[in-house]
């Protein structure tokens, strides 16, 4: 294994491991609240992307079917699928 391919199996990795920690941090917040006030806090893709002040998040005017997918992913889930798109792709670079 060359150098570069090393090197970008190490990126892959290390984004997958930064995705799965971030994806127990979101999950430790919504058990800490739910274990507190007994409510769990449920966050999709899109209650994040609205947070950011998108505004197609907040109110669509188009990609209907997209936004009700996005809002159906749980945010820990969605971590993780981004985290390892993201380090497979770096993995996999030449």
């Amino acid at each position: 294994m060359n150098k570069v391919a090393e090197q970008n199996a190490q990126m892959g990795l290390l984004i997958f491991v930064i995705s799965v920690l971030g994806c127990i941090a979101v999950l430790g917040y919504q058990s800490f609240f739910y274990l507190r006030d007994g409510i769990w806090q449920s966050f999709s893709l899109i209650s994040v992307a609205n947070w950011m002040g998108s505004e197609w998040a907040a109110n669509p005017r188009s990609w209907f079917g997209l936004h009700k997918i996005l809002s159906w992913i749980p945010l820990s889930i969605g971590i993780v699928i981004i985290g390892i798109v993201s380090g497979l792709t770096a993995a996999i670079q030449d």
